[in-house]
């Protein structure tokens, strides 16, 4: 089965989009291994910004293995339409990748360690979302690709 990691700084807490979380992540189990793995929110007191990206980048580079296929969540990435989106997953699966990773950042958003890799760098809009929500549209957009895999109605 083909797999999809999504790495985040920190839980969401609003029951809502814990629900809602929840909710795709049983919708998309037909079709995906789905796994969150949600990494400590540490208030780094005396730090500065960057010195906090690059402690969250520490996380990241170490539990993540860069030679598969991984998507930056990024302000500036790319836009996709659902449909586009849904042929980039299925063109990564079907040339033999059995998994695929999404890293979304913390408050101060990513480390330029991980901006400067050649990863997808992945726009969920022009707008800027709570990181607890971007997994959530994240899922949904990843719900609607199989949707569309499937034939099913799914309004796109």
């Amino acid at each position: 089965m083909t797999k999809i990691e999504i790495h985040v700084i920190g839980k969401p807490h609003s029951r809502y989009i814990i629900e809602g979380i929840n909710q795709y992540k049983k919708w998309l189990s037909s079709s995906f291994e789905t796994r969150i793995k949600y990494y400590p929110l540490k208030n780094y007191r005396n730090l500065a910004p960057e010195n906090i990206k690059e402690k969250e980048a520490d996380l990241y580079l170490k539990n993540i293995n860069e030679s598969e296929e991984i998507f930056v969540l990024h302000e500036r990435g790319k836009e996709f339409t659902s449909v586009e989106f849904n042929r980039k997953i299925n063109d990564i699966f079907n040339n033999g990748k059995s998994k695929i990773i999404f890293l979304i950042g913390g408050p101060y958003g990513l480390s330029s360690r991980i901006l400067e890799k050649s990863w997808c760098k992945l726009s969920l809009s022009k707008m800027t979302f709570t990181h607890e929500m971007s997994v959530l549209l994240l899922l949904e957009q990843l719900y609607r690709s199989y949707t569309i895999d499937i034939g099913k109605k799914y309004h796109f």
